[in-house]
């Protein structure tokens, strides 16, 4: 009979792989552009600030989004083990 099973170890390494991906991506450094009277320039401080917070919000998403895909890991070797269990019995 061919084994069906979810490879967990190597479903857990690709979870870790793109959680480890989206926290290595660094916040910018803030400006200051004070010497400029230039309106689009003197925008670029918001816009770091508003790249910056959103970047921490996409970290936090992917962060409990990999505690979600490690449970589904876990979620589905233990289904499987029951339908074969309850295979073996049946």
């Amino acid at each position: 009979m061919v084994k069906i099973s979810v490879d967990k170890e190597g479903w857990l390494q690709v979870v870790s792989s793109y959680s480890t991906g989206v926290n290595g991506i660094d916040k910018l450094s803030s400006i200051s552009l004070s010497s400029s009277e230039l309106k689009p320039f003197k925008e670029f401080e918001n816009y770091i600030k508003s790249f910056n917070k959103s970047l921490g919000n996409f970290k936090t998403y992917v962060h409990n989004q990999t505690i979600n895909l490690q449970t589904v890991a876990g979620n589905k070797v233990e289904t499987d083990k029951q339908g074969y269990d309850d295979l073996k019995v049946g």
